[in-house]
C-alpha cells in the first residue's frame, strides 16, 4: 500500500476540522435557550402558534392522524385542513416521550431536521465543489439569520428544509449507482416534503431533470420504477383532496383553499407592482437569508455561466423553486419565511461562487489585503448579530400573552370555551391552554364585535381575555360595552379577563 500523500492528509485534516467546528457552531446556535417561550420577535407568533396548538391536541386528545385539531372555533369543526400533519405528529410523539407538552421539545424537532439538511448539503456539495467551497455552503446555512431563526422555530420550515434535501440527494445517488435502495429513500423524503408543503411539487421538475440525464425520455418512460416513485411521492395529495371537501362541508377557521377569503385579487396585484414591496423581499433575500458575504458569494455563482450537468442542475432547481412561488404567490405574499427554500438552491450557489472567485487573482489580492478583509468580515457579523439580538429573548409587550394565559387557567374550568384576544393571532388562545375563538379587534367596528362576541356567547364562550389592550383604542364603543355588560374579573394595564356567564344589570 504506498504511503500517503502529506499534502492531501493535512488538507483532509483540515477539512474535517472546519466542518465539524462548523456544525458545532450551528448546533450551538439553534439549541441556545431552547425552552424560550414561542414569543420571539423574529418568528411568527400566529403561525407558531397554530403549529402548537395541532402538536397539543395530538398529545391531550388523542393521536388520531387524520384528525389534527386547533383550539380555534369553539364547539364547532375545528379540524386543521392545510398541510399534512407530519410534523405535529412528531412534536406530539415528543411530547409523550418527555412526558409533558415542553417548548424545547417542540422546537428540538426543528433542531433535528435543520441538522438533517446541513448534513445533507455537506454530503450533496462534496459531489460538486471543492471542499472549502463545501464548508463555505454549510456555513452560510449555519449562521444565517432566516434560516437559524426557522431552525428554531415551531414551524414546519425546517422540516422541509431536511427533507427537500434527502429527496435530491438520495435521488442523485440513486442516478450515480443505480441502487435502489437510493430511489425508495429518496421516495419517502419526496413524501415528506410534499406532505409539509403542497407546492414542494415543484421538485419533480429538479429530479426529472436528474432521470432524464441518467435514462433519457425514452428509458424514463419505460422504467416502473419512475411511476412507483411518483405514486408513492405524491400520495399526501390525497390529504389535500381530503383538507379541500372538509372545506367545503364545514366552515373551518383556517381557509387555506379560499382565495377569495384573502382579499380582492386587485390588492394584491397593486402590491406586486409595488416597488417597495419588491425591496422589502431584496432585503429579505439578500440580508437576511443570505447575508452581505454570502450575497456576494450567490452573484459569483449565479451569474457564471454553466459548464457542467451539475451547474445546470442547479439552475433548473432554482426556477422550478421560483416559478412555484410565483404561481402561488398570492397565497405566500404575507410572510417571509416562504423564501425559505431559496436557502438551500442558495447554499449551492454560494459554494459554486466560492470556487469561482477563488480562481481569480484578485480573491488573492483580497486575501493578502488585511483590512480590506476584515472590514468584509466585520459587515457579515454586525449584519448577522443585528439579526440575533431579537431571536432568543421574548419583547416585555409580549411578556402579558403568557401573565395573561396564565390567569385565565387559574380562572376557567378545562373545558370552558373561551374568547381570546390578541392582536390579529391565536398566540393569546394557546396560552390560556383551553378552546375557543379567536377575537381580531382590529377589522371590524365596535357594532361588528359586539354582534360577534354575542354570538361566541350564544356558542358557549364563557370567559374573555385581551391582552393587547392599545388595539381598543380605535373601539371605544365595544371596550364600554364589554365592562357595562359582564363582569370584569382583573383588569390592569396589561390585560382584561371577563366573566361571559352572567350580565351586569345595564
Amino acid at each position: 500500500m504506498p504511503p500517503a500523500v502529506p499534502s492531501l492528509v493535512a488538507n483532509k485534516s483540515k477539512h474535517t476540522f472546519f466542518i465539524v467546528l462548523v456544525f458545532a457552531l450551528a448546533l450551538g446556535l439553534r439549541v441556545w435557550r431552547l425552552d424560550l417561550p414561542i414569543l420571539e420577535s423574529y418568528n411568527n407568533i400566529a403561525r407558531q402558534s397554530i403549529t402548537a396548538q395541532v402538536a397539543r391536541n395530538f398529545y391531550e386528545d388523542g393521536f388520531h392522524f387524520f384528525r389534527p385539531e386547533l383550539d380555534e372555533n369553539g364547539s364547532d369543526n375545528r379540524l386543521f385542513n392545510a398541510e399534512f400533519p407530519i410534523h405535529t405528529f412528531l412534536i406530539g410523539v415528543g411530547y409523550k416521550l418527555s412526558g409533558g407538552v415542553h417548548i424545547w421539545v417542540a422546537r428540538a424537532v426543528s433542531v433535528f431536521f435543520s441538522m438533517l439538511a446541513l448534513f445533507f448539503t455537506y454530503l450533496f456539495c462534496r459531489k460538486f465543489f471543492s471542499w472549502q467551497a463545501t464548508v463555505s455552503a454549510v456555513l452560510f446555512l449555519a449562521v444565517s439569520p432566516l434560516v437559524l431563526s426557522l431552525s428554531r422555530s415551531v414551524q414546519p420550515e425546517s422540516f422541509m428544509l431536511g427533507t427537500t434535501l434527502g429527496a435530491l440527494y438520495f435521488f442523485y445517488r440513486y442516478c450515480e449507482t443505480d441502487k435502489k435502495t437510493y430511489l425508495f429513500f429518496s421516495g419517502c423524503f419526496l413524501f415528506l416534503v410534499i406532505g409539509a408543503k403542497i407546492h414542494n411539487l415543484y421538485l419533480l421538475l429538479p429530479l426529472a431533470y436528474l432521470a432524464w440525464q441518467k435514462e433519457g425520455l425514452a428509458g424514463m418512460a419505460k422504467d416502473p420504477k419512475a411511476y412507483l416513485y411518483v405514486a408513492l411521492a405524491c400520495l399526501p395529495l390525497l390529504w389535500y383532496v381530503y383538507g379541500w371537501q372538509m372545506a367545503q362541508r364545514y366552515d373551518l377557521i383556517q381557509k387555506p383553499f379560499n382565495y377569495a377569503a384573502r382579499g380582492p385579487a386587485e390588492s394584491f396585484l397593486h402590491l406586486f407592482l409595488s416597488l417597495h414591496y419588491w425591496k422589502y423581499l431584496a432585503k429579505t433575500f439578500f440580508v437576511h437569508l443570505l447575508t452581505p458575504l454570502g450575497a456576494v458569494f450567490f452573484m459569483f455563482g449565479f451569474f457564471k455561466k454553466p459548464s457542467r450537468f451539475q451547474d445546470r442542475f442547479l439552475f433548473v432547481w432554482f426556477f422550478s423553486e421560483a416559478f412555484a412561488l410565483l404561481v402561488l404567490w398570492r397565497v405566500i405574499i404575507e410572510h417571509p419565511y416562504y423564501q425559505i427554500p431559496f436557502a438551500l438552491i442558495g447554499a449551492f450557489f454560494i459554494a459554486r461562487g466560492v470556487d469561482v472567485i477563488r480562481e481569480r487573482a484578485l480573491f488573492s489580492k483580497f486575501l493578502k489585503n488585511r483590512p480590506l478583509m476584515l472590514c468584509a468580515v466585520a459587515l457579515e457579523i454586525v449584519s448577522v448579530l443585528y439579526f440575533y439580538r431579537g431571536l432568543y429573548s421574548i419583547p416585555p409587550r409580549r411578556l402579558s400573552i403568557m401573565e395573561a394565559g396564565q390567569a385565565m387557567q387559574n380562572l376557567a374550568p378545562k373545558k370552558s370555551f373561551i374568547i381570546a384576544s390578541h392582536e390579529t393571532n391565536a398566540s393569546q388562545l394557546y396560552y390560556c391552554d383551553r378552546k375557543g375563538w379567536v377575537f381580531d379587534v382590529t377589522t371590524e367596528s365596535d357594532t361588528q364585535l359586539i354582534d360577534r362576541l354575542e354570538l361566541y356567547r350564544k356558542k358557549g364562550a364563557e370567559y374573555f381575555v385581551a391582552s393587547s389592550l392599545e388595539d381598543w383604542k380605535r373601539v371605544p364603543e365595544f371596550g364600554t360595552y364589554l365592562r357595562k355588560k359582564y363582569s370584569v374579573v382583573e383588569e390592569n394595564p396589561r390585560y382584561i379577563l371577563v366573566d361571559l356567564r352572567t350580565k351586569n344589570l345595564i
